[in-house]
């Protein structure tokens, strides 16, 4: 059973790939769509987003703004900002939330 759950988890990332790499191209609205529809695309948006995000918490240094930030909380905050703005690029909204954490 392992090897049958591990061979999905391997495969399934190789397949949608190429829409990690266009992540930054990826507007807002394809979130909302996607997050309404329950689709792999926003399964891949949200695991590039708290992906990224950690990364860049990790080279910050000595200060863990993303500490008491849990998944669900990111997702929310991106439902919101995607929501009135749909035309706006995801990459932008995953950073305008990146700064807000830094600063608080």
């Amino acid at each position: 059973m392992m090897t049958t759950f591990r061979a999905i988890f391997v495969i399934v990332p190789l397949c949608v790939l190429p829409s990690l790499s266009q992540a930054q191209e990826t507007s807002c609205g394809t979130w909302v769509s996607g997050r309404k529809e329950k689709s792999i695309v926003a399964d891949v948006l949200k695991a590039w987003a708290v992906g990224f995000m950690s990364g860049a918490n990790v080279s910050a240094g000595n200060k863990d703004w993303l500490k008491d930030i849990d998944g669900d909380a990111i997702h929310a905050w991106l439902d919101n900002r995607c929501g009135k703005d749909p035309s706006m690029r995801f990459s932008d909204a995953v950073l305008a939330l990146m700064q807000e954490l830094r600063t608080r």
